[in-house]
């Protein structure tokens, strides 16, 4: 998603960074791979001219968000791997704007709005966790009632953009209330 949505921006030519890359979560280690691969593939004509490691330190993303910025004053887009990634980059570029547009494609964020944080974010690529609880429920409750049930289900993450920020998905995906009542996580209840 994230690699077709910066191959869109920049219609086949331009420079992107990648951040918080963090050897010690595994998923970041593959969001960059398939990211990087799905570049090289169809969209030859963009350069990733850094990539960075990350950690869960905003202080440290926010510094190295800075770092990239001077070390690249022609980068079109920052791809930040992780919430953390994201504040420090938002951060960074809200301190010492730019001449230059520069486009920030974020994954798994917390807090909301989000569009409202910088300018510069153009979209987030998110993880459905409360698709992720129903689903979950749903499969035990299957299991102990003794029907076989996937060993591996795979839920898409979603791409959010200014365009459908607002909508009702998306809020409810998005919603932290987790009241006891609120929501239906089974279909048998």
């Amino acid at each position: 998603m994230a690699a077709k949505r910066v191959g869109e921006i920049l219609h086949g030519h331009g420079t992107v960074a990648i951040l918080g890359i963090n050897p010690d979560v595994t998923g970041t280690l593959i969001r960059a791979r398939a990211f990087e691969e799905f570049l090289v593939e169809h969209y030859s004509g963009i350069r990733i001219v850094d990539r960075r490691m990350g950690s869960y330190n905003f202080p440290h993303e926010q510094q190295v968000a800075e770092d990239t910025l001077r070390a690249h004053p022609d980068l079109d887009i920052i791809v930040d791997l992780t919430s953390p990634s994201v504040d420090g980059t938002l951060s960074a570029l809200n301190a010492a704007p730019t001449r230059r547009a520069i486009r920030v494609i974020g994954f798994d964020v917390t807090g909301w709005p989000i569009f409202q944080r910088s300018p510069s974010l153009d979209c987030v690529i998110q993880a459905n966790t409360l698709s992720m609880g129903r689903e979950a429920i749903q499969l035990i409750h299957s299991r102990l009632n003794g029907q076989t049930v996937p060993s591996v289900v795979d839920l898409p993450p979603k791409l959010i953009t200014h365009a459908n920020a607002n909508s009702y998905e998306v809020r409810e995906m998005l919603s932290q209330d987790w009241t006891l009542g609120r929501r239906q996580w089974s279909s048998s209840q």
